[in-house]
């Protein structure tokens, strides 16, 4: 399990990432070749350096064997830093690398030096909002590989007072129900939710509930489909 993360490039999405990860109490490593990024950030990070990544003898300053992953975050114009970072980082020895593509090709080059795994964050939230417009009942829906889905939505109004064995959504629908959060609150105020993880099948679905869900992609088409 990752529970020390580094983050290299203090853009926007960079800065983003470790105001996430230190809130969900990562230990969290943040640089930046820019003393500037790295001053907004050093407050809520547990360390912080001014480092050139791109640089040799600057890589092997830091210690990696204390980090469980790498995500370099360095995004236009800089892709050729984020290129020769992502290989020197291979170099030294780190387990574990996540990094920024901007393009099919910068992917490809990245996995070519080393990158374990690639994130295209502006092509992931185009492909979010999208399925938001497609899919209004949809609240979120996260990929888990290019076919696989997870997905929490509004049950449709034919769901509402059967249970899950009476639905039976993995026959009909070819996807399973993993967690029902169930609101605790009025609609008219603040909503919190009480979560039933791996709900029995004699569970009624109720009005205000959402479902969480893992299927593919067409098969929750289909569902938005059948209304």
């Amino acid at each position: 399990m990752y529970s020390r993360v580094a983050v290299i490039g203090l853009g926007g999405f960079g800065t983003y990432l470790v105001k996430e990860l230190s809130r969900n109490s990562f230990y969290v490593l943040a640089i930046d070749k820019n003393r500037e990024a790295i001053e907004k950030v050093k407050d809520f990070v547990n360390k912080a350096l001014i480092l050139n990544t791109t640089n040799e003898e600057a890589i092997t300053e830091v210690n990696w064997n204390e980090i469980d992953l790498v995500m370099v975050a360095i995004g236009d114009p800089n892709l050729e830093d984020s290129i020769l970072t992502v290989a020197l980082l291979k170099q030294a020895g780190v387990a574990y690398i996540i990094s920024r593509a901007s393009s099919e090709f910068h992917s490809k080059v990245l996995r070519m030096v080393g990158a374990d795994e690639i994130i295209n964050p502006e092509k992931d939230m185009a492909a979010a909002y999208v399925g938001r417009i497609a899919m209004p009942n949809v609240i979120d829906m996260r990929h888990l590989d290019e076919k696989t889905v997870i997905s929490e939505f509004i049950p449709p109004a034919h769901f509402v007072g059967k249970s899950l064995v009476e639905l039976n959504l993995r026959k009909n629908y070819n996807i399973s129900v993993v967690a029902v959060k169930r609101s605790t609150s009025p609609r008219q105020g603040n909503r919190e939710f009480r979560l039933i993880a791996n709900p029995p099948p004699q569970l009624t679905i109720q009005n205000e509930d959402v479902l969480v869900a893992i299927g593919s992609k067409s098969d929750f088409d289909q569902l938005r489909q059948m209304g």
